[in-house]
């Protein structure tokens, strides 16, 4: 795995309003790793996707990616740079059909990447293939997830980043896109996930981040994280 860093995150504060919601938030992502944001809810795990992606204002700090300052860039742009975003209510267009929302999400490849195409998507996701001309409101949840990631794919991102990817899903689905965030690391994708299912996470993730009340409170990889006690009694026991 490569030691370059991708997305870079420093001393990030956000507001909604007058509510602080990140306090100086710390977090590196490195090319092929997929990191996971751990924390209770309301730690601020989803604000700093939102943040990253542009759609809350930064206040202060620094957000880079592969060196380049992404602060201030409306969502549009930081897309078109590299990052791709899979929000946690998975905002499809129902009335469309499947083959119209993956085409809506096509971006140019990139070229240390291998290109996201629809043959490589529905090898992926054959249900997506089998329905492709249905309309997407007709999904079920989790294969309206499955959608939502896949459109995201369709744009080439070089960091995919996923909110709460297993939430409110069926076992088997779970599982399902557990195998496929796993692939993504042979696939040559950088992940940042937010997640509050800790299985899930120590399934899927190579690294954790703990984020407790807008902070970066613990990063180590899996292995490390899974024996320390301490931070999962502190942070994460409810």
């Amino acid at each position: 795995m490569s030691e370059q860093t991708l997305l870079a995150v420093q001393g990030l504060t956000a507001f909604y309003g007058t509510s602080q919601a990140l306090f100086g938030l710390d977090v590196t992502i490195k090319a092929g790793q997929i990191m996971a944001l751990i924390g209770r809810n309301g730690a601020g795990k989803s604000t700093t996707l939102r943040t990253i992606m542009g759609i809350l204002p930064a206040r202060d700090g620094t957000l880079k990616l592969r060196g380049q300052s992404i602060k201030g860039l409306a969502p549009y742009r930081i897309s078109r740079i590299g990052l791709g975003y899979v929000p946690e209510d998975r905002q499809i267009f129902p009335a469309h059909t499947i083959l119209e929302n993956l085409e809506l999400g096509i971006k140019p490849g990139r070229p240390d990447l291998p290109e996201w195409t629809l043959q490589r998507i529905y090898e992926m996701f054959p249900i997506l293939y089998e329905r492709r001309h249905g309309p997407a409101g007709y999904l079920s949840g989790g294969e309206q997830q499955m959608l939502s990631i896949a459109r995201t794919l369709m744009g080439n991102p070089e960091v995919l980043l996923l909110d709460e990817p297993s939430e409110g899903l069926a076992p088997l689905i779970v599982n399902h896109i557990a195998e496929v965030i796993m692939s993504f690391r042979e696939a040559g994708l950088t992940v940042l996930l937010s997640e509050q299912n800790m299985h899930f996470c120590l399934r899927v993730a190579t690294d954790v981040t703990v984020i407790s009340k807008g902070q970066a409170v613990y990063t180590g990889t899996v292995d490390e994280f899974r024996v320390n006690e301490d931070v999962k009694t502190r942070y994460l026991t409810v």
